[in-house]
């Protein structure tokens, strides 16, 4: 008797017809609702989560590349300064003016 109903469960369950013994047929309009709006919502979280990734990145891009520039513009604005140093020196008389080579570093 026991061994008939699992037979018999078990052939329900690998032909499909489970739902249908257990009147679940009913309901059916729901479930398909509930996986569409399960299907929705893990869509919804992995395009979140791909954006805020996309955002880090730009962030630390941002980051990076205003390191660079504030390193630009302060070589720049050194420039300007020493030209400026060397013509109040000029103006001056001095014979100082700003070296042609780089300095050379002893390791």
């Amino acid at each position: 008797m026991m061994k008939e109903r699992l037979k018999k469960l078990g052939e329900s369950i690998l032909q499909g017809k489970l739902l249908m013994r257990l009147k679940a047929d009913k309901y059916l309009p729901q479930i398909v609702y509930f996986f569409l709006c399960a299907t929705l919502y893990i869509g919804i979280c992995l395009n979140i989560e791909s954006v805020l990734h996309e955002r880090e990145n730009n962030e630390k891009t941002l980051t990076r590349l205003h390191s660079l520039y504030v390193e630009e513009s302060c070589r720049l604005t050194s420039l300007y300064s020493v030209c400026q140093v060397e013509d109040m020196l000029r103006e001056m008389g001095s014979p100082l003016r700003i070296p042609s080579d780089k300095a050379e570093v002893i390791e």
